[in-house]
């Protein structure tokens, strides 16, 4: 029977856009995750903004045409 040593680093993350001077403009966007029914995804879109609430503009209006 073989053994095997195991080395564990707990570590802190922190997930966040890069902001560095060289890094590329953060873009959001949302998509539809809705199931149709005959079980295809909706996979609408929204436009890409540097702005989030643009896209998030979109979902609402989006729920109100296909609720």
């Amino acid at each position: 029977m073989t053994t095997t040593a195991r080395r564990f680093a707990f570590v802190d993350w922190t997930l966040r856009p890069d902001q560095d001077d060289d890094a590329p403009p953060t873009t959001y966007a949302f998509r539809c995750l809705t199931l149709t029914e005959d079980d295809t995804e909706c996979a609408a879109t929204s436009p890409a903004s540097p702005d989030p609430t643009e896209p998030q503009a979109w979902t609402f209006d989006h729920m109100r045409e296909h609720p």
